[in-house]
């Protein structure tokens, strides 16, 4: 498992539908099952093979989702969720799913001795395009850290 820093961006704000679970690993990997099952449902698609994993903790919630750019219908037991406009650190994570705590850690280290902290616009979000592989040590993704300078 390896994380290391891409960029830092800049991105307007954006929404997404999904399905949501609480916030907990045990529950993200079941949420992913249902929303791949149901993918099909939500419509006006910015990107038919980009899936994002948004994690809202004011809400205390999880969201497995894709970016739309218009909401005309939220399908049932789904959610949708506007992202509001925010700086990010930009981190590819390269290696199994099963290592992500530990690019988390090393994230948090890394916004520390850089002087950010993160936010709550939610503060992260994982985006998983053709790259990621599930468990195998080549699959990579993309996680984007909201930030502000301290």
């Amino acid at each position: 498992m390896s994380i290391e820093l891409v960029k830092l961006e800049s991105k307007e704000a954006f929404t997404v539908i999904g399905i949501q679970c609480p916030l907990s690993p045990i529950e993200a990997p079941k949420v992913w099952h249902s929303f791949i099952q149901n993918i099909h449902l939500i419509e006006n698609r910015v990107q038919s093979t980009v899936s994002l994993g948004v994690c809202d903790d004011l809400n205390q919630r999880y969201i497995a989702s894709v970016e739309v750019d218009k909401v005309d219908v939220v399908p049932e037991g789904m959610v949708s969720l506007e992202i509001p406009a925010n700086e990010y650190a930009v981190f590819k994570h390269k290696g199994s799913i099963q290592g992500i705590n530990e690019s988390f850690q090393e994230i948090g280290r890394w916004l520390h001795q850089n002087n950010y902290k993160g936010t709550h616009k939610p503060p992260f979000f994982e985006l998983y395009d053709e790259r990621y592989q599930g468990e195998s040590e080549e699959s990579e993704f993309t996680i984007y850290m909201s930030l502000v300078k301290i």
